[in-house]
């Protein structure tokens, strides 16, 4: 899925922009999820309740759609077919869409949403752009991925805005034992989807050329080969893990108007290093052998809902005790 002239166009944009190397290394890690998990929970312990979750949410939910789509098209990225347009930076996972664009798309454009500042709507829509156009530069992304990229984030922050209320009105209304299960079960749905994909393409081989560019990548046992469900499995459970931690602390009361700087830093600093500490262990404290990729999975399925429930209920709950919040 992608076009002969488009490896031009990406040659012309290294070359273009060889003396902003430096720049869009830089910009093109803010566009991880892991930086908007990260600020999102930010957002949620020190600025908004309302908002951070909001973000937190989509993402997740973002997340968990292309991973779906990128198994679905199972799409190459251009140094998988040309090595002339590698670029420094190697990525698992298949090309289509472009995981970086529709993650700044549903980020910044949904602060788009949010905001009521122009100088606001201007920065994030620079992020936007700036984050699409490195992944072209770095030769990660083929241009069609990228465009592909923006307009599903696009399309999702629409979908979302029309169902958010619905979803949380019906969410918050539910017993306990259901507002337990959902998220569960939202996560297994992702997962089951996931799996359904890969026993659909079962008999679907990976071309040569893009196993001799990327020997790397296409290691059966690595959990970033494109065709793992390792993807599916964590952003399941991200989604899972902030529901489940709405529900925790559901009883918590609005962030007031008014907050020290002082507060703000503590929480900061505790939260993020609780939650870093969390991720840490889901991705490198267990060492299993190489053919034993489904106790990885189940690991880091158990640390990424861990994760999502610190941020909006262990978290918050943590505050609350040491007198962090009014």
């Amino acid at each position: 899925m992608y076009f002969d002239f488009e490896f031009n166009l990406i040659r012309q944009t290294q070359e273009w922009l060889s003396n902003l190397n430096w720049l869009m290394h830089g910009v093109t890690d803010l566009g991880y999820g892991q930086f908007y998990y990260f600020c999102g929970a930010l957002i949620f312990w020190c600025f908004s309740r309302r908002l951070g979750l909001r973000l937190l949410f989509i993402s997740a939910i973002s997340w968990a759609f292309n991973c779906l789509l990128k198994l679905s098209f199972h799409a190459p990225r251009p140094f998988w077919v040309d090595a002339s347009v590698f670029n420094g930076v190697s990525h698992g996972g298949y090309g289509l869409p472009s995981g970086h664009a529709q993650s700044a798309m549903v980020f910044w454009g949904f602060l788009v949403h949010a905001g009521k500042r122009k100088i606001i709507w201007f920065g994030c829509g620079v992020m936007i752009f700036l984050i699409g156009l490195s992944r072209i530069y770095l030769g990660v992304h083929f241009p069609n991925q990228v465009i592909v990229g923006w307009i599903i984030g696009l399309g999702l922050i629409f979908v979302y805005l029309k169902n958010e209320e619905r979803f949380f009105q019906w969410f918050s209304e539910r017993r306990m034992i259901i507002q337990i299960l959902t998220p569960l079960l939202i996560s297994a749905f992702v997962i089951g989807i996931g799996l359904l994909i890969r026993w659909i393409f079962q008999d679907w081989t990976t071309p040569d050329l893009w196993i001799r560019m990327a020997p790397d990548t296409f290691k059966p046992w690595r959990l970033s080969n494109p065709f793992s469900v390792y993807s599916p499995v964590v952003s399941g459970a991200q989604v899972a893990g902030v529901l489940l931690g709405c529900v925790a602390g559901r009883h918590l009361v609005s962030l007031s108007g008014q907050r020290s700087w002082q507060k703000v830093l503590l929480k900061t600093v505790l939260g993020m290093l609780v939650l870093y500490g969390i991720y840490w262990l889901s991705r490198y404290w267990i060492s299993v052998p190489r053919n034993w990729n489904f106790l990885v999975l189940v690991w880091r399925y158990i640390w990424s809902i861990v994760g999502g429930f610190w941020i909006t209920g262990g978290a918050p709950l943590l505050f609350r005790k040491l007198g962090l919040e009014e």
